[in-house]
């Protein structure tokens, strides 16, 4: 070892030897385990220092757990056998949060042109690790841009829930900070829709009744219109003045 790295390559080992962990384990920033058969690192959780972690062409696979590592900046899981990309970043995003760059290439997970990924399945790889992963600046070999990182903010940054802000969907772009109501559809209750059709329809003739009523009135207004005694005398009178001039 010299000073704070520790390489302990092929050595078909399934994990760090205590002896090994017992000495270097909280002063090692650089831990090298290239060509192992290490399928579960929790045994790495004495490595509270740990900056950088090589795991390239060993046995990690989609259900590995990685023990918390905040000072863990840089992970490389070449040539493993991720599988299932949403099961184990999410995991992994819970236990390194505080990654800047991470390699996972030669991965079903990562579906790239080394084993036969369409470059549209590579970006959809891409976004999704980048929505995990906040610090991340290098993915696999290339840096990860601003627009990689608005578009990821816009695919999947609107399926995290605050449930605290009140159904709030969190955000790093201003425009996307929707309530929750607005994203999903209302499904109308079947018992009651006949009610509320109903309901609406009842609304609806009251405010055209009420519409005619005062257009009648507007059209009236300042005139005096005659009550059903003066329309009755109006006509005795004409039948009286009849009779007198036969």
């Amino acid at each position: 070892m010299q000073s704070n790295e520790l390489k302990i390559a092929y050595r078909d080992l399934e994990q760090v030897p205590n002896s090994f962990i017992e000495k270097f384990a909280t002063k090692c920033k650089l831990l090298d385990l290239t060509a192992n058969l290490i399928r579960d690192p929790q045994h790495l959780r004495d490595f509270v220092n740990l900056e950088t972690l090589v795991l390239d062409n060993n046995q990690i696979n989609s259900h590995s757990k990685f023990p918390r590592l905040l000072n863990l900046k840089v992970l490389s899981l070449n040539n493993n056998q991720i599988k299932n990309l949403a099961v184990f970043i999410e995991r992994l995003a819970e236990s390194v949060p505080n990654l800047t760059f991470l390699s996972m290439l030669n991965n079903d997970a990562c579906p790239n042109f080394l084993n036969g990924g369409t470059p549209r399945q590579y970006l959809d790889y891409r976004l999704f690790a980048v929505s995990k992963f906040k610090l991340l600046t290098l993915l696999d070999s290339t840096n990860v841009t601003l627009e990689e990182r608005q578009a990821s903010d816009k695919k999947y940054a609107i399926k995290q829930v605050n449930e605290e802000s009140g159904g709030i969907l969190i955000s790093n772009s201003p425009e996307l900070n929707i309530t929750l109501e607005e994203t999903v559809p209302k499904t109308p209750i079947l018992s009651t829709s006949t009610d509320t059709t109903s309901t609406t329809k009842k609304k609806k003739k009251k405010k055209k009744k009420t519409q005619q009523e005062n257009l009648s009135n507007d059209l009236f207004d300042g005139i005096e219109l005659p009550t059903v005694n003066q329309n009755q005398n109006q006509n005795q009178n004409q039948n009286q003045n009849h009779n007198n001039n036969n």
